[in-house]
């Protein structure tokens, strides 16, 4: 029997080996795409909650760092839709600041943006929540602490601001520095 020695490839194995290639080229790009639309995705979602987060951190250092005087200019005042005080605000500088803040609430078919505007004319959208929100205040009227709808006692605030959704939770804002 006579041994053939083969020193190259046949027509059908080189087909083979380029189709077994061509199919892990498009395999990869096929799993690239998918990997950039995960990250695409995962980076909206961490941008949205982040966003999110600060908002309702810098809503509570607003109502946190509240500071009122003898000054009859600077009062708390607000009612179901709007609050607004003197507070110690952030700048770009990196310092805090007195300024007047005005946060409202802006009521969407079902949701609330709470949104902030700062007497040097800016504003921020601090957050977007489900359902509709309205401002209580509670604070003391005779010997009694109870939930006003609004608040219009000047240079005395509230003992804390409440976001009432509306047949569902509250979530209670504190002003300035408590015990």
């Amino acid at each position: 029997m006579q041994t053939i020695n083969r020193a190259a490839f046949t027509l059908v194995e080189i087909m083979l080996a380029v189709g077994l290639a061509a199919a892990a080229v498009v395999m990869s790009a096929m799993l690239v795409r998918q990997l950039l639309t995960s990250h695409t995705v995962l980076m909206r979602v961490g941008a949205r909650a982040d966003a999110e987060a600060n908002g309702s951190r810098e809503l509570r250092e607003l109502f946190g760092r509240a500071e009122l005087g003898t000054d009859t200019t600077r009062q708390f005042v607000g009612d179901q839709r709007s609050v607004a005080f003197p507070t110690w605000c952030d700048r770009a500088t990196g310092w805090l600041e007195h300024c007047i803040v005005r946060v409202y609430l802006d009521h969407r078919v079902d949701s609330t943006s709470i949104e902030a505007h700062f007497d040097d004319g800016s504003d921020l959208r601090l957050q977007t929540l489900t359902g509709l929100l309205e401002f209580r205040y509670y604070g003391r009227v005779g010997e009694a602490l109870v939930w006003n709808e609004k608040w219009n006692k000047g240079l005395i605030p509230p003992a804390g601001v409440g976001l009432v959704r509306t047949g569902g939770d509250t979530t209670v804002l504190y002003i300035g520095e408590r015990g």
